[in-house]
């Protein structure tokens, strides 16, 4: 028998004495737990659609997409441009500027900062990157004039200096 061999055979045995047999309340009981029995099921996960429409994910995404901005920018540059001419690629910065931005600000939108879901993921995101993303986004917005959307920035700004910095 070759070396191969022996090796599935030993794992077909494993799996057939060991796994078939495992009983789940004599292992934890090894480690010190109490002797009550193994009935719950493990934690369920989330599927991806569900993940996508939490706080923690559009705050994520939002910092993402604002931090690699110039990344998008230069793609977009290369998927249009062409060997022989490079008109018009003078405003492909700005039109990946405003698609990034844009697209961030579909995450960030629905942030109310009043509601704990929302508080908790800001809290969980904090960091230099999240207050550099919205200075950035900010920036934007004011120079586009929207600043609806400025407001709704400086408020998650505020909240973040407000409740967070004094906590460091």
């Amino acid at each position: 028998m070759t070396f191969f061999s022996y090796f599935k055979f030993g794992v077909y045995l494993t799996s057939t004495i060991f796994i078939d047999d495992m009983d789940l309340n004599h292992i934890f009981n090894l480690f010190g737990g109490d002797s009550k029995k193994y009935t719950e099921e493990p934690p369920s996960t989330i599927n991806i659609e569900q993940f996508e429409k939490t706080p923690t994910f559009k705050v994520g995404m939002y910092k993402k997409i604002i931090l690699n901005q110039h990344v998008f920018q230069k793609k977009l540059i290369n998927m249009f441009k062409t060997p022989k001419d490079d008109f018009g690629m003078d405003g492909m910065d700005e039109v990946g500027e405003y698609i990034a931005h844009h697209r961030a600000w579909s995450y960030i939108k629905d942030c109310k900062i009043d509601d704990e879901i929302w508080q908790g993921s800001l809290t969980i995101q904090h960091d230099d990157y999240l207050d550099t993303a919205l200075k950035l986004s900010i920036s934007f917005f004011e120079d586009a004039e929207e600043y609806e959307k400025c407001a709704h920035l400086v408020k998650i700004q505020r909240y973040l200096k407000d409740n967070l910095e004094s906590k460091s």
